[in-house]
């Protein structure tokens, strides 16, 4: 689509190997500046996920980090047409749009709120952190397939720079119309990793693929 070639990391599960059983995906983007391997090294991704799945807290998945650098405005639609595709003849992952998330930090989720306006029925889940983008205007015209979403997650804190130009206007969007979202609103700042891996936990924990 976007007529270049960028990496993207993945995460396997332990015991991926040793079954056959088709896993839900989870999509994550980094933010400004990051690449497909910022969650697995800032983020620690991988050591959340193996030490919640060894707890039986969460289900196992497979978790696939992207790259939108030098593709930003066609990320959507690649992500949609070439990067998912490739995924899933790739990798055992359950093609059913329910059992697939996305979620992105800072400009990565301006591209989760993008996703969730323009293509809410590729996803059951969307996960926005220190992000936004989401207006009244721009939902409207897919509310109903946003409404029929497994669940949307919203995480910022109150002095983030990203608080009232992105987060406050998706926030009142969501509320405008009844949209309910999960996640974690804090006092403080926030736009770190310390933050964003906190946000990934609680939607792992809390939220993501809860029903087979």
């Amino acid at each position: 689509y976007t007529q270049s070639e960028r990496p993207y990391a993945v995460y396997l599960p332990p015991g991926y190997d040793k079954n056959k059983r088709a896993y839900p995906s989870l999509y994550l983007s980094h933010g400004a500046w990051g690449n497909h391997i910022d969650w697995s090294t800032q983020g620690l991704a991988g050591n959340i996920l193996d030490n919640l799945i060894a707890e039986h807290k969460i289900r196992p998945m497979v978790v696939v980090m992207t790259n939108f650098n030098d593709v930003y405005d066609d990320y959507g639609p690649d992500l949609i047409n070439n990067v998912i595709p490739d995924v899933e003849s790739k990798f055992r992952v359950n093609e059913n749009p329910e059992q697939r998330a996305f979620a992105g930090l800072s400009m990565g989720g301006a591209l989760a709120a993008n996703l969730l306006v323009n293509s809410p029925e590729e996803f059951g889940f969307i996960g926005i952190w220190s992000g936004g983008g989401l207006t009244i205007e721009n939902m409207e015209p897919k509310i109903e397939e946003i409404r029929e979403m497994r669940a949307v997650d919203f995480s910022v804190g109150k002095r983030d720079f990203v608080w009232n130009f992105w987060a406050v206007p998706s926030m009142e969007a969501l509320d405008y119309y009844n949209i309910p979202y999960t996640g974690i609103i804090t006092e403080g700042d926030c736009h770190t990793w310390y933050f964003w891996r906190d946000a990934l936990y609680n939607f792992l924990t809390e939220t993501l693929f809860k029903v087979n």
